[in-house]
């Protein structure tokens, strides 16, 4: 009887793995160049060059370099440097100091910039803070992007460059609408 208890056990394991239930790995670290393809991490740190290709990132994603996403789904995350995300949802807050390009994304809290440029295009947004960084920062909106909260810009310089297919609803706030 105790055999047969073990048996049961091994064979839900390994059901389990190879379902994915199993198959979330704890935090990740890399250096580099790091490539990851459709797999579900708990968190990830990178620094370097991170390409996600159908990636999930369920709880935090750090890039300290250049982050590509394309098609991920991620909880927070945190770039210091260059972040390109192309048809991801994040669902929880975003913070970029350097460079965010983002299409067809759509962001479930609020995305906060140390940034002078950034382009949404056809995203969904919660909302934008744009921290001070000692020059105009521009948000460009293109296409059918939607932002539904504030657009808050910290310096009390910023522009919003916004498309005419843009929906906004929220309240500008330290900024210029061009």
């Amino acid at each position: 009887m105790h055999l047969g208890n073990s048996c049961n056990f091994l064979i839900l394991s390994a059901l389990l793995i190879f379902s994915g239930e199993l198959s979330s790995k704890t935090k990740q670290i890399s250096y580099g160049i790091e490539e990851y393809g459709q797999e579900k991490l708990l968190s990830l740190q990178g620094f370097g060059i991170v390409k996600l290709q159908g990636t999930k990132v369920v709880d935090s994603l750090e890039v300290n370099g250049e982050l590509d996403a394309h098609g991920c789904e991620l909880g927070r995350v945190k770039v210091n440097g260059y972040g390109l995300l192309e048809n991801c949802l994040v669902k929880k807050r975003v913070v970029v100091q350097g460079v965010l390009e983002a299409t067809n994304t759509q962001f479930y809290d609020q995305v906060v910039l140390a940034s002078e440029q950034t382009i949404f295009e056809n995203c969904s947004l919660a909302g934008i803070q744009v921290r001070e960084s000692g020059k105009d920062e521009i948000v460009e909106l293109k296409g059918k992007s939607i932002v539904s909260g504030a657009i808050k810009f910290d310096s009390g310089r910023g522009i919003v460059i916004k498309g005419s297919e843009v929906e906004f609803s929220g309240k500008l706030i330290g900024g210029t609408f061009q």
